[in-house]
């Protein structure tokens, strides 16, 4: 049996979804990631064309890559670079545009060390748990081009 509150957001959700003749997201699967993982976004009216971001409370903006677009479902990458904290995932497709507030847990990641191939120097790329970056870059200041290609390529 459903409570009063959650009867009145499953109805809130439904007749939102309904009033819109353009893209609505349901759902996000699984709800807590680590920075750096993929989601599943659900809903309808999803194309190539769409695009997806993260929205904190805050007023912060974190763009998704999406990859494996439907018309029903799409996958989404959490960037490294995202904060801990709750988000709000919106979907964009052409002029409308739709919310689910509160959908995204990200939770703080792990120290992730990358050893790069920049040739014949070393390069070390270092992303914190808060997302934070270093670079160490041991090698030739003409070798520019090749270290910003490992960048990436490491970093997809």
């Amino acid at each position: 049996m459903l409570r009063a509150g959650a009867l009145g957001a499953v109805a809130a959700l439904v007749m939102s979804s309904t009033a819109c003749d353009g893209v609505a997201v349901f759902d996000v699967a699984p709800a807590e990631v680590a920075p750096g993982a993929s989601v599943t976004l659900s809903g309808r009216g999803f194309d190539e064309t769409m695009s997806a971001r993260l929205e904190s409370v805050a007023g912060a903006a974190v763009t998704l890559a999406l990859s494996d677009v439907g018309t029903t479902t799409a996958t989404a990458l959490v960037p490294f670079a995202t904060p801990a904290g709750t988000w709000d995932v919106v979907v964009a497709v052409d002029d409308h545009e739709d919310r689910l507030s509160g959908a995204l847990v990200v939770r703080a990641g792990a120290l992730v060390v990358r050893f790069l191939d920049v040739g014949q120097g070393d390069g070390t790329l270092v992303t914190g748990p808060d997302g934070s970056t270093l670079l160490v870059d041991g090698g030739n200041r003409d070798a520019g081009a090749g270290v910003a290609a490992a960048l990436r390529e490491a970093t997809g």
